[in-house]
């Protein structure tokens, strides 16, 4: 909001200085006058094509980081197209005003400025654009998404079309229509026009069964759709994904899809969980704590999915479970740079609600005696937590647990406190005297046969480890494959 008001301050400082200016001028260069007019009204016109054109674009974007960032170009363009509309509005109305000063002063100023524009069919025109322009940019932020509702946010975006034929309109009303608005029209229906038929395309070429289901979190893969956040593009066959592709939600590979019917998956939140807590334990990580509208039964291990909304729609992230406590849940969330969900969870306050699905993952702690070994790097370490804290003081633990550097560690304290507990920490980009310096390193630590290995992490180092812990002829060795 404090951008917003900023914004709202320079227009008015710019619109009081350009009055002020041609007010002592007495509209000696009205011919510049004018020329600085249409030139505004034309700057106007590129941003809001160019930020039209970004999303048919995006769709030939493959490169994660490199689409996230061209995305936010989309809003970029649109509020500076907006800004010399609107500096386009306060020449404007200047102008009439001093025409009022010089010529009119019979009548208000309001009454003049009013009945000329419902005379005019051009300045009527570009009064209807203001107003859609207005509102587009008074509701470009997230607390309108939040208060709005995704739908009706989206619904009102989609303004910025009759807003871009209204704004034609009204050039060729006024006789303006050069060259530069004839080649925008023309970029920007090409650019759209082969996006829709790109997207014909590809839905032409699915196969009868266009969605398969995870089974174990049952995720919906809709060849339609794709997975942006993944690489994988709208369109793209199932058999087309590479086989290193991994669920989005729970980790695992292609096999455990299986092809289903259209109408299988209900995306409709199960539970709503407000925020009631949030700390960041380091630069990057967040500790989150929500309370939710009913009990979750969850096991150790098992994680949930998170329903958000953003500017390009509805879309779930999964985060395993910390802690619970009857309708209480921690998350500890890993924050990526250009992460969709870390942007969300960036701008998430104290107060906030949430759709949840879940809980999910069938892979949970073994009820045995035996020696527990725990392995796990970064985040990763949340649902090792709430493995070790189920289990009985009197099973032996330990813990291997990575990060790059010791600011990278968090909850030390806690894990300190929790009985028959051995924690190894191991760090790879510096040395410190209290941790163990390089990655960690199974290849010979000499348990007992009977122990049992809980790893999470990176596929790489959940690979690595369970080899080196085969080759010593180890059995009980558990993982979940996390993308």
């Amino acid at each position: 909001m404090k951008s917003r008001i900023l914004f709202l301050f320079w227009l008015i400082v710019f619109a009081i200085l350009w009055v002020i200016l041609y007010q002592k001028l007495l509209l000696i260069y009205t011919g510049e006058v004018n020329l600085n007019l249409r030139m505004s009204w034309k700057v106007a016109m590129i941003y809001l094509t160019l930020s039209l054109m970004i999303s048919p674009i995006a769709v030939y974007i493959s490169h994660k980081k490199f689409r996230a960032l061209f995305i936010r170009l989309r809003k970029i363009f649109g509020l500076l197209g907006c800004y010399f509309f609107l500096f386009h509005l306060f020449q404007y109305s200047s102008l009439e005003w001093m025409f009022h000063q010089k010529y009119h002063t019979d009548i208000s100023f309001f009454t003049y400025f009013f009945e000329n524009i419902l005379s005019r069919n051009d300045a009527l025109s570009w009064f209807f654009a203001g107003c859609i322009m207005f509102v587009l940019w008074m509701i470009s932020n997230m607390y309108s998404m939040k208060h709005l509702g995704w739908k009706l946010w989206k619904n009102i975006q989609t303004l910025a079309y009759p807003l871009f034929v209204i704004t034609l309109i009204h050039i060729a009303l006024a006789s303006r229509f050069d060259s530069v608005y004839m080649l925008l029209t023309a970029i920007l229906v090409m650019t759209r026009t082969f996006a829709f038929f790109h997207s014909k395309k590809e839905e032409s070429s699915n196969i009868s069964s266009t969605r398969y289901l995870c089974v174990p979190c049952w995720y919906i893969y809709d060849e339609t759709l794709g997975d942006l956040d993944s690489g994988i593009r709208p369109g793209t066959r199932f058999e087309d994904i590479p086989e290193d592709w991994r669920c989005p939600v729970c980790g695992v590979s292609k096999s455990d899809f299986i092809p289903v019917a259209s109408d299988t998956q209900n995306t409709t939140p199960e539970n709503q969980a407000k925020l009631i807590q949030k700390e960041m334990l380091t630069a990057s990580v967040v500790k989150l704590v929500f309370v939710t509208s009913s009990k979750i039964q969850a096991l150790a291990w098992q994680f949930i999915s998170l329903v958000f909304s953003d500017y390009d729609g509805e879309f779930r992230r999964s985060y395993s479970i910390v802690d619970k406590k009857w309708t209480e849940i921690t998350l500890i969330i890993k924050l990526t740079e250009y992460g969709r969900g870390s942007r969300k969870l960036r701008t998430l306050a104290v107060g906030d609600t949430l759709g949840i699905l879940g809980p999910f993952g069938s892979f949970v702690l073994r009820d045995t005696p035996a020696k527990k070994v725990f392995i796990a790097t970064g985040t990763w370490l949340s649902p090792i937590i709430n493995m070790i804290e189920s289990l009985p003081k009197e099973v032996s633990k330990v813990l291997y647990f990575w990060v790059e550097k010791s600011s990278d560690i968090f909850y030390q304290k806690e894990l300190s406190l929790i009985e028959n507990l051995e924690v190894h920490i191991f760090l790879s980009r510096e040395e410190h005297p209290l941790y163990h310096f390089g990655r960690i390193d199974v290849s010979n630590i000499g348990f007992p046969m009977y122990t049992e290995f809980y790893i999470c992490g990176n596929p790489a180092m959940i690979q690595t480890s369970s080899e080196s812990l085969k080759s010593q002829w180890y059995v009980s060795i558990f993982h979940e494959i996390f993308s």
